[in-house]
């Protein structure tokens, strides 16, 4: 119990929700940073999926032979800011390319 009151405790107390509040921001402060949430490279991607009709494997693909084989970002992580209802994705671009690719494999 000494090493969390040394940590958060101020001016020789302890506050449960200060105490709280630090190890919140602590947590989120060490957590990676999302990769789309770099404005150019989201908006890269966007224009991608809408402009170039590219589905996320195809963007994934081509970023990987530009880039001699380094992924910058990979299909999943675009999946996931559609699925995660980003409106940037989630305008009719990936929605359209996904469903032209689905039912073109029915096929």
């Amino acid at each position: 119990m000494s090493r969390e009151i040394a940590r958060n405790g101020r001016n020789g107390r302890y506050g449960a929700i200060a105490a709280q509040s630090r190890s919140d921001a602590r947590r989120k402060a060490c957590r990676p940073r999302k990769r789309l949430s770099d404005p150019a490279l989201a908006a890269e991607v966007r224009r991608r999926i809408v402009d170039d009709r590219r589905s996320p494997e195809q963007i994934d693909g081509r970023s990987r032979l530009e880039r001699g084989g380094r992924c910058v970002v990979s299909f999943s992580t675009i999946y996931r800011a559609v699925n995660a209802g980003e409106p940037a994705y989630s305008e009719g671009g990936i929605r359209a390319v996904s469903a032209r690719y689905d039912s073109r494999s029915s096929s």
